[in-house]
C-alpha cells in the first residue's frame, strides 16, 4: 500500500545535498510504506474499508485519486467475493476451496430500482465458425454434465450428460422454439428416447389426495370454432394409425378415426346430444343404460332368457305380403314387409315365445314406414296378433286417421293413450318401449318420456311389427332393428 506521508526537506537550487538527507529521505519511504506505518490505506479501518461504485446509475465513474481507484477495486472485489469486506474471505469467496464451506461465483446488483439493473454470467465465443459457448459441471470419475449453444449444431440450446456439448443431449431446444427430450425435436415437444425393453412413459401427476380438485390432466385446445382440431395421434410406422378428438369442422363430435387425422375414416362419433355413430352410421342413436345390463348390438334381432319368466326367442313368424331383405348404407341389414293394394290388408311379423311382462324391461325398434298418409301402424307387444285392436298390449300405435305416434296400454280391451307429439312420414325412427316399477315410458328418437301407469297388462305378450293399407295403393314397413332387455336375467 502507498505511505501517507509528507516530504522531510525541501531542496532549493544550487543546494548540495548531503548524504545525510539522502538516507533520511530514504528511510521515511521504508518507514512509511509498511503496514506499520501511519497511512489511511493499511492502519486505518475507516479508510481502509471505503468502498466507491465505479458505475452508479449506470453511468461511468472515473477515479481521480489513487485512492479513488482503490475504492472501485474493493467495489468489485466485494461484489465478486459476496463478503462483507474486500479483503474478508467468507465461505462463498473465490478463496475459499476446503471442506465444509463451498466455492461460488455470484453476480450480485444490488440496485431495486431499475428494471435494466440485471445481474448475469456471459459466455461469448468469437462467432458462427467458433466453438460453443457452454457451462460445465463435474464430479471427477462419476459424471458430466454440460449446458449451453452448440455452435456447430444450428446454434440449438442444448442439455447434455457428457463434458461437452452434442454427444449424449438429454434435451434440445431448436431455434424455432421446438423442445425435443432425448434427441433433436421433429415437433414442438418430442421425446424421442431409445430404450430397448422399456416402455417410453409420459405422466402428468397430481399427488394431493386430499381435495376432489386435485385432478391430473392433458389438455389439447385449438384457437377457436374456426380453427382446426384437438386430437391426439397414434402412430405405428408401417401399420395402422388412429386419431381421437374432438371434429371442430362437423359439429365439434368426439370421434375415433383410423388414419392421422378426423373426419376421412370415423369409426365412432359422438355428438353434442349424446348419440352415438358406430362404423360410419352401422347404429345410430343414444347408448341408453337402464338399470338392467343394457347393451348395443347392430343389425339384430334378439330377446333373452328370463331366469324365472321363461321368454322364447326362437321362431320369428311373418304373415301375409311380401318380405324383402335388403338395406342401405346407413342401415344395412334391413327388411321390408309390405301389402297389398287392397284397403285393409295388413302385414305383420312377430315372435312366436311367451313373454311375460310382469318384469320390467327396456325395447328398441327402428323402423322406417314408406309414407305418413292412409297408413295404420303397430309396433310393439301385443296379446294377440294381425290386428291393430289387440285386447292385451304395451305398444306404438299410428291410425289412419292419426298423424303422430301414440302410446298404448291395453289390458282386457280397455287402454290408455299418451300422444308423443312426433309427426308419423317416411323417415328412419327409433321407437322406445319402457317399463319400470309398474310404468310404461314410450319415447321417440330419444325425445321426451311419456308414461302410462294404467290399464298395462300383466298377461304373457309377443313383439310385433305391423302395417296396414288403408287406401288401394301398397304400403310398407322397414325393419332394421329390435333389441329387448329385461331385467333380473341370467344366461
Amino acid at each position: 500500500m502507498p505511505g501517507n506521508y509528507s516530504k522531510i526537506k525541501t531542496v532549493v537550487t544550487g543546494e548540495v545535498i548531503t548524504a545525510a538527507d539522502r538516507n533520511a529521505e530514504h528511510d521515511n519511504h521504508i518507514t512509511n510504506q509498511t503496514p506499520a506505518g501511519t497511512d489511511d490505506y493499511s492502519a486505518n479501518i475507516t479508510q481502509m474499508q471505503a468502498v466507491t461504485d465505479p458505475y452508479p446509475g449506470g453511468v461511468e465513474s472515473l477515479a481521480t485519486s489513487l485512492a479513488g481507484e482503490l475504492e472501485r477495486l474493493r467495489f468489485l472485489i466485494k461484489q465478486i467475493s459476496g463478503a462483507d469486506q474486500w479483503y474478508i474471505a467468507p465461505d462463498n469467496s473465490l478463496l475459499s476451496t476446503s471442506s465444509p464451506t463451498y466455492l461460488g461465483v455470484n453476480a450480485t446488483n444490488p440496485d431495486n430500482a431499475n428494471p435494466n439493473s440485471h445481474a448475469l454470467f456471459k459466455a461469448e465465443v468469437g462467432g458462427m465458425f467458433g466453438g460453443d459457448p457452454y457451462a460445465k459441471f463435474s464430479i471427477p470419475l462419476i459424471i458430466d454434465w454440460s449446458i449451453g449453444v452448440d455452435n456447430s449444431d444450428n446454434a440449438k440450446f442444448k442439455i447434455s450428460r457428457d463434458p461437452t456439448l452434442g454427444t449424449h443431449d438429454f434435451l434440445i431446444i431448436d431455434t424455432t422454439g421446438q423442445v425435443g427430450i432425448g434427441g433433436s425435436p421433429g415437433s414442438h415437444l418430442d421425446v424421442g428416447l431409445n430404450l430397448p425393453g422399456e416402455p417410453v412413459i409420459t405422466r402428468v401427476r397430481n399427488t394431493d389426495n386430499t381435495n376432489a380438485a386435485s385432478a391430473a390432466m392433458f389438455k389439447a385446445e385449438v384457437g377457436g370454432t374456426t380453427a382446426g382440431d384437438p386430437y391426439t395421434f397414434y402412430v405405428i410406422p408401417g401399420g395402422v394409425n388412429w386419431s381421437i378428438g374432438a371434429d371442430n369442422s362437423d359439429s365439434d363430435k368426439f370421434k375415433i378415426s383410423m388414419g392421422n387425422a378426423l373426419g376421412t375414416n370415423d369409426f365412432l362419433a359422438v355428438d353434442t346430444s349424446g348419440n352415438l355413430n358406430l362404423v360410419s352410421g352401422r347404429y345410430s342413436g343414444r347408448l341408453e343404460n337402464p338399470a338392467i345390463q343394457a347393451f348395443v348390438k347392430d343389425d339384430f334381432f334378439g330377446t333373452l332368457i328370463s331366469a324365472t319368466r321363461f321368454m322364447s326367442e326362437m321362431g320369428w313368424v311373418y304373415s301375409a305380403g311380401s318380405l324383402v331383405l335388403g338395406g342401405d348404407a346407413n342401415h344395412p341389414g334391413t327388411f321390408t314387409m309390405g301389402t297389398t293394394s287392397s284397403a285393409g290388408n295388413i302385414a305383420y311379423f312377430y315372435q312366436d315365445c311367451t313373454t311375460h311382462t310382469t318384469h320390467d324391461f327396456d325395447a328398441t325398434m327402428i323402423i322406417f314406414p314408406s309414407t305418413g298418409s292412409n297408413i295404420s301402424l303397430l309396433v310393439g307387444f301385443v296379446g294377440n296378433v294381425g290386428s291393430m285392436s289387440p285386447s292385451y298390449g304395451i305398444y306404438f300405435r299410428k291410425d289412419s286417421a292419426e298423424t303422430t305416434w301414440k302410446g298404448v296400454c291395453v289390458s282386457a280391451d280397455t287402454s290408455t293413450t299418451v300422444d308423443t307429439t312426433v309427426t308419423v312420414s317416411a323417415s328412419w325412427f327409433k321407437l322406445r318401449i319402457r317399463k319400470s316399477s309398474g310404468t310404461v315410458y314410450f319415447s321417440v328418437n330419444g325425445g321426451s318420456e311419456y308414461g302410462i301407469s294404467t290399464n298395462v297388462p300383466s298377461t304373457t305378450l309377443v313383439p310385433e311389427f305391423l302395417v296396414r293399407t288403408d287406401t288401394t295403393l301398397t304400403r310398407q314397413l322397414t325393419v332394421d332393428y329390435f333389441d329387448l332387455h329385461v331385467s333380473g336375467i341370467s344366461r
